[in-house]
This record gives C-alpha cells, sequence and structure tokens, in this order.
C-alpha cells in the first residue's frame, strides 16, 4: 500500500551497497536491503560486530553453522526507517 517506502528502501540500500564496494568491501552478490560484509573469520566478524556496537551501530556476526566455513560475515538489514543519515553513520563507523 507504500510503494514509496519499498522504492525508498531499495534506493538507500543501493547506495550502500555502492558504497560499501567502493570502500573495498566483500557484498557477496548482495541485491536487496540485506547486506553482508563477508570477513572470512568468525572472530574477526565478532570483533568487528562488537566494535560497531561500542559506537551505536548494531551489525550483528553471522557465523558458521549459520554460514558455511569461511563465509563468515557481518549482516547490515535496513529497514524502511533507517535514512540517508543513518546510512552515512553507519558508513563512517565501518570506515573507522
Amino acid at each position: 500500500d507504500e510503494p514509496q517506502r519499498r522504492l525508498g528502501l531499495l534506493a538507500r540500500a543501493a547506495t550502500l551497497r555502492n558504497e560499501l564496494l567502493g570502500r573495498g568491501w566483500d557484498i557477496g552478490q548482495a541485491a536487496g536491503q540485506i547486506v553482508p560484509l563477508i570477513v572470512a573469520e568468525p572472530g574477526r566478524a565478532v570483533a568487528i560486530s562488537s566494535a560497531l556496537a561500542e559506537r551505536g551501530q548494531f551489525v550483528p556476526a553471522i557465523r558458521p553453522p549459520t554460514v558455511p566455513k569461511g563465509e563468515a560475515c557481518l549482516r547490515i538489514s535496513l529497514t524502511s526507517g533507517h535514512t540517508d543519515e543513518m546510512i552515512g553513520e553507519l558508513l563512517d563507523v565501518i570506515g573507522d
């Protein structure tokens, strides 16, 4: 009933994916609003997730057995409630 929300979400997700790719992150074949940051090592995924949490960003670590070995990642899940500013803040924190 509110296509503008879906379209806005998909546009922000595309911007996020493009920014992450431009910064050298591996996002696999992501094409929607759930964007993985593939880091391979479970310990690294947990460490990055914890560092992001300390900066106010909820980006959970996903690791085996949820994903195959070697494919541990951080899962960014956007919603229509996320703004461009929020995405910018996330990108800034990830960049650090």
